[in-house]
């Protein structure tokens, strides 16, 4: 209830600091999150309520480009809501809580329009380098890292083993698993041989450090 409380309260500060002048006369933020609870249903699957987890929002063009980066708030709040409806029903989740906006340009300001459904799996998936370089697309069967040309990942370090660990889909995460690598593998700074993955995380594959983003 906390992280629920708190987030309203960062998004309230957000429309009051003058986020809600884009939304006079139109769509009002705040009327996103309540938006995608009312969608949240189960579906059957194997004879047992399977909730819906994966969301999408639909705008005009004109409120998605006033959302902005507030989107990532609105999101948050709108799944700490979800997150605590499934819990009180007892429904299973098939795979990871997400929302994604979308633009069209046959809705009218003002309008909104929410689908849900059960995705399956941990859904997108990146690592960006904290160093320069490309950002790399999780696959959704997973990946290897390593010095190994053959390995998805491939990190041009002396200090990385051939294959240095990999990223395992397991219900609604990826796992992270060392493959008895050399120099090891750490996690926010603690050494792992097994370990889900969250947002944010920093992967370091012996000296080589990536940050995990779920998408």
């Amino acid at each position: 209830m906390g992280l629920l409380a708190g987030l309203e309260r960062r998004l309230a500060r957000l429309i009051e600091g003058g986020f809600a002048r884009f939304f006079r006369g139109g769509l009002h933020p705040r009327a996103i999150p309540p938006a995608v609870v009312e969608s949240l249903h189960a579906e059957e699957r194997d004879g047992a309520p399977v909730a819906t987890n994966g969301f999408i929002v639909s705008l005009s063009l004109t409120d998605h480009r006033a959302l902005g980066p507030q989107r990532d708030e609105l999101a948050a709040e709108a799944l700490a809501r979800v997150e605590q409806q499934i819990a009180q029903k007892g429904w299973a989740l098939a795979g990871r809580l997400r929302v994604r906006f979308e633009a069209r340009d046959d809705l009218p300001a003002g309008e909104l329009r929410v689908s849900a459904g059960v995705a399956p799996g941990p859904g997108d998936a990146e690592l960006v380098p904290l160093a320069r370089g490309p950002a790399f697309r999780v696959p959704a069967r997973g990946c290897v890292v390593g010095r190994d040309p053959g390995c998805d990942l491939v990190l041009d370090s002396s200090d990385v083993s051939r294959e240095h660990a990999r990223l395992e889909p397991r219900g609604p995460e990826f796992v992270l698993i060392d493959l008895q690598s050399t120099n090891g593998t750490r996690v926010n700074g603690n050494p792992v041989t097994e370990l889900p993955l969250r947002d944010s995380d920093v992967i370091a594959f012996g000296p080589v450090q990536y940050r995990f983003r779920e998408c």
